[in-house]
């Protein structure tokens, strides 16, 4: 009987037990608690998404760019034709938390080339931007060569591949360092860039007044999901750039 009767109240307890911590369970899951002094606390408010930061970008700067982008283009017109440019573009409000103010984006090869004729290429388009800045817009050559879409590293991994000749001034001799060598491809990269340009300037013209007349419509959402943001930009499409370049023929880059 003792044993029954402790049993019995253990159950007790243990059905005590279960109900204050429904209870409790209970208590906390409700929409609002009581304050120190018993004034109601309203749970917190869900964060409220912040609209997106913008900035304007000027008419000039809008210009440069279209400039900017139209040698890139031009010169993957010329250099790489199996990768027509599938859209070009330029912010003409652009977010804060950006670093581009425009783009011009190859396909995918249709081919393959050699790999040392390819990475040149390649690298001259890359250049392009630049050297349409110098073209055009009386700008400075750049002290690096480098456009920002290149990494230094690119470069270095391309004059590990397929060999890059020393400078005719390296203290190395033909022992010179990679840096030097890179440094002596990148600047005959940026010469032939630059003259592929000089050779097409009227077309150059053409193409950066289209992307700048274009009328400034909002970046749409796929864009978006890709990474960039989202603000307002002039846009050419694949089709638009292939009638483009239909209607422009170019010239072929001259030789030294």
């Amino acid at each position: 009987m003792t044993d029954q009767k402790n049993g019995g109240r253990t159950d007790r307890l243990l059905y005590a037990a279960i109900v204050i911590l429904l209870m409790l369970v209970s208590a906390l899951g409700a929409v609002v608690v009581e304050g120190r002094h018993g004034a109601p606390i309203a749970a917190p408010a869900p964060p409220v998404a912040q609209p997106l930061k913008t900035e304007h970008i000027s008419m000039e700067t809008q210009y440069e760019v279209a400039i900017h982008e139209s040698g890139h283009a031009v010169l993957g017109q010329l250099l790489i034709p199996d990768r027509p440019i599938l859209k070009m573009w330029l912010y003409t409000e652009r977010p804060t938390e950006t670093v581009y103010l425009g783009m011009t984006e190859p396909g995918d090869p249709a081919a393959k080339h050699a790999p040392e004729v390819w990475d040149r290429s390649i690298a001259i388009f890359f250049l392009g931007g630049l050297a349409s800045e110098q073209v055009f817009l009386g700008k400075k050559p750049p002290d690096e060569y480098e456009d920002k879409d290149v990494a230094g590293e690119e470069m270095l991994d391309y004059c590990e591949k397929v060999g890059c000749e020393c400078p005719a001034d390296s203290k190395f001799g033909d022992q010179c360092l990679l840096k030097d060598m890179m440094r002596a491809e990148r600047e005959r990269q940026y010469a032939e860039a630059v003259r592929c340009l000089e050779a097409n300037k009227p077309t150059i013209v053409a193409l950066a007044n289209l992307l700048y007349r274009k009328g400034s419509e909002a970046v749409p959402p796929a864009v978006v999901l890709a990474g960039f943001a989202g603000g307002s930009w002039r846009k050419l499409d694949a089709e638009e750039l292939k009638a483009f370049f239909a209607s422009h023929p170019l010239a072929d880059c001259p030789s030294k």
